[in-house]
């Protein structure tokens, strides 16, 4: 999701962020993270959704039925 709820997919928010770089899924960015010795606390939400905050981000990860169709 983007910003003020707005949806974005990950390829269009990995142009925003190149932190995103070849992120596909919540565990692809916190895998990514660890790696690079950075905390992520991870927060499940309702209806799949994924908290992740790390490097100064707070990003919500959920299912694309959950968004309109691009």
């Amino acid at each position: 999701m983007g910003r003020h709820g707005d949806c974005l997919r990950l390829a269009e928010a990995a142009k925003r962020k190149d932190v995103l770089k070849d992120v596909a899924s919540p565990q692809d960015f916190t895998a990514q993270m660890r790696r690079q010795g950075k905390p992520v606390k991870t927060t499940d939400l309702p209806g799949g959704a994924v908290l992740l905050e790390a490097a100064g981000l707070s990003l919500v990860f959920v299912p694309a039925k959950s968004c309109p169709a691009p």
